[in-house]
C-alpha cells in the first residue's frame, strides 16, 4: 500500500507549496518506508527527487525547501513490498527511459512479463514492469496480460505537456479548482480534502471547522480506467482490459496459495476443475458482492468498514514477506 498524488496545471496559477505538504502527510500513512516527486524543470527535463524516508522528514530536506512547484508534479509515499527502499532505484518516482511513474498497487507476474518481452531491469521493484510496458506503442492492448492492481501516472519527456493516469482497482480520486484551473488526483478523498483552506465557523453556538468541500467536486475514477491529460484538459478516457474473466475469478487465491504458477500457466489449466482453482473464502461470504469494491488487494477478502480506506486487511500488513509472488 502506497499513496500517489499530484495535480497538472492549465493556466498560470502554481498550487500554494503548504498546501502541497498537507496533501502529502495526509497519504503518509500508507506508506512510511520512502517518499520522492517528479516534474519537469524550466529546461523540460524529468527530474526526480527521493529518498528512503518518511514524508515528514523529506518535506525537511533543503533539496525540498528550495522546490518550486512547476506546472505538472507527481508525488508518492512507498510501503516497501518488493524492493530494498535502501535502493534508491526501488523508489518512487520509477524512471524507465525517457519515462517517470509512480505507482500505488501491486503486479504480481512482473517476473514473468519481463522474461517474455526481455526488458533489460533496472531495480527489482515490480512497478518498474508498468515504465517498459507503457513506453510501447501497443500498451493498451497489453494490459490484459498484467495480473495485479495499480493506480499509476505517468509523464514522458518526449510528450511533456501529458500526464497519464490509470487506474486498475487501487483507488484513485478527482478535485478540480475550477479558480485556480488546476487539477488535482490522490490515493485517498482525505489527501485532496486536506489542500482546502481551514476556517472555523460558528453554528448556533458551534465552532465548527469548515474546509469549504461544498465548493469543490471530489469524485472517484471508474475502475478500469486510463487518462491522457494534456494543456487543455482531458485528451482522452479510455477503458483498461483485465485478463478472461473467468481467469481473473480464480487467478488471485491459486497463485497466492501456490506461489508458483505464472499467469500464463493457469490460463492453460481447466477452469471447469474448481478443485484446481480453490476460490477465495471472501467468494463464500454473502455481503462479499455487495462490497467487492471494498476487499484487500491482496488476499481479496472483504474489509471491514473501519479499514476501507487502507486497502489491505491487517493479516496481509503483518506478512509483508509473502506479497511477493515466487
Amino acid at each position: 500500500m502506497c499513496s500517489i498524488s499530484g495535480y497538472y496545471c492549465f493556466g498560470k496559477v502554481r498550487p500554494l507549496k503548504e498546501a502541497l505538504v498537507k496533501m502529502i502527510l495526509e497519504g503518509e500513512f500508507r506508506g512510511k518506508d520512502a517518499t520522492g516527486i517528479g516534474y519537469f524543470d524550466n529546461e523540460g527535463s524529468l527530474i526526480t527527487l527521493k529518498g528512503a524516508v518518511k514524508a515528514t522528514e523529506f518535506v525537511k530536506d533543503i533539496k525540498w525547501e528550495n522546490w518550486i512547484p512547476p506546472t505538472i508534479a507527481l508525488f508518492h509515499t512507498r510501503l516497501a513490498t518488493q524492493g530494498d527502499e535502501k535502493e534508491n532505484n526501488n523508489n518512487h518516482p520509477i524512471r524507465v527511459e525517457s519515462r517517470i511513474l509512480i505507482h500505488n498497487g501491486m503486479i504480481q507476474n512482473d517476473n514473468e512479463l519481463f522474461n517474455k518481452y526481455k526488458f533489460n531491469r533496472i531495480a527489482e521493484v515490480d512497478s518498474e514492469i508498468l515504465g517498459w510496458i507503457l513506453g510501447r506503442d501497443d500498451y493498451r492492448s497489453l494490459f490484459k496480460e498484467i495480473s495485479g492492481s495499480f493506480s499509476v501516472a505517468l509523464l514522458d519527456s518526449n510528450i511533456p505537456d501529458r500526464l497519464l493516469l490509470l487506474r486498475r482497482t487501487s483507488p484513485l480520486f478527482f478535485l478540480y479548482d475550477e479558480k485556480a484551473e488546476i487539477l488535482y488526483f490522490a490515493s485517498t478523498r482525505g489527501m485532496l480534502i486536506s489542500l482546502l483552506p481551514k476556517e472555523n465557523i460558528v453554528v448556533r453556538g458551534f465552532t465548527i471547522e469548515d474546509r469549504h468541500e461544498r465548493t469543490v467536486i471530489i469524485w472517484e475514477s471508474p475502475d478500469d480506467t486510463g487518462y491522457i491529460i494534456n494543456k487543455d484538459g482531458l485528451l482522452e478516457m479510455f477503458k483498461i482490459e483485465y485478463p478472461p474473466a473467468v481467469v481473473r475469478k480464480y487467478i488471485s487465491s491459486y497463485i497466492w496459495s501456490k506461489g508458483t504458477k505464472t499467469l500464463e500457466e493457469v490460463k492453460d489449466k481447466d477452469l471447469s476443475k474448481k478443485s484446481i482453482f480453490p476460490p477465495s473464502p471472501a467468494h463464500g461470504h454473502k455481503w462479499y458482492n455487495r462490497y467487492e469494491q471494498h476487499k484487500c488487494a491482496i488476499c481479496l477478502r472483504p474489509l471491514k468498514k473501519a479499514l476501507w480506506g487502507r486497502g489491505i486487511c491487517p493479516k496481509c500488513i503483518r506478512t509483508k514477506e509473502q506479497w511477493r509472488v515466487r
